[in-house]
């Protein structure tokens, strides 16, 4: 009786692989357990051609056993092949949940999973493709739609990561946080999703760098004075700037805001 799950088909297929390293390619159990490998690389294909948005993941990797050929059996022997084609199985298989993931959270069709994930493989970025696919999670939480804006999401994203990651953290709480904000002061709404996100970036970044000021006090300040400042004709980079120089008095994102909230 085979796996009911596919989770419990890749797990079973890269035990079995392993397994084979270590058998007598004349047994009778190697020659079984090949053939075993074959089926649940049979179910592992047949499962994403099934999911659109998954096919050019899983050529890849048939593509990528081929270019071994008969070379790479010559040069590193079975076992070692058989390693490489169970590096393949695990990394389509992450793929392929990231891929599911994406699409749960963007309610994006096959065919529109499938065009993203090719704009996402074109962007210019030394970031995996793995975690780009996470930063479209993202944007689907917050709320962002289509294909176009969800890759202009990820393209600011990347790039603030890039500059402010070790700065504010966590890539999903600072976008969160980051999105909240283009929404709040009306920023989004007239420069659109990536360059609203490089413009809130740019900003903190360059108070971040050119002052002692905190750039998780800046967001904060920010996000606590966006009840008021809006409506009182305040500027994000003008909040900005009033954070960091709040932060540099020594005052707390908290007190300070409320202060300025009831002046």
């Amino acid at each position: 009786e085979g796996p009911d799950t596919m989770k419990e088909v890749y797990s079973e297929a890269r035990k079995l692989s392993n397994e084979l390293k270590l058998a007598d390619k004349r047994s009778k159990e190697y020659r079984e357990g090949i053939k075993k490998l074959k089926a649940l690389n049979k179910d592992i294909s047949d499962h994403n051609e099934k999911i659109r948005g998954t096919n050019s993941a899983w050529k890849m990797v048939k593509t990528e056993i081929r270019q071994f050929g008969m070379f790479a059996i010559a040069a590193l022997g079975i076992e070692q092949l058989t390693a490489q084609a169970a590096k393949l199985i695990e990394k389509s298989a992450k793929l392929s949940d990231k891929l599911a993931d994406v699409k749960k959270t963007t309610s994006l069709t096959d065919a529109e999973i499938e065009q993203l994930n090719k704009r996402l493989k074109r962007l210019s970025t030394r970031t995996s493709r793995s975690e780009l696919l996470s930063l479209a999670q993202i944007a689907g939480k917050l709320g962002i739609k289509g294909v176009d804006d969800i890759e202009k999401f990820v393209s600011a994203a990347d790039k603030i990561n890039v500059a402010l990651g070790e700065d504010l953290g966590q890539v999903e709480t600072v976008m969160k946080e980051l999105g909240k904000l283009t929404e709040t002061y009306n920023i989004k709404k007239a420069h659109g999703i990536e360059k609203s996100l490089l413009k809130v970036g740019s900003a903190i970044n360059t108070l971040g760098a050119s002052s002692t000021a905190s750039e998780g006090f800046m967001v904060d300040f920010a996000k606590r004075m966006g009840g008021i400042a809006p409506l009182a004709g305040i500027t994000i980079q003008d909040i900005l700037a009033l954070g960091a120089t709040l932060d540099q008095l020594g005052q707390s994102s908290e007190s300070s805001s409320t202060a300025l909230t009831k002046l």
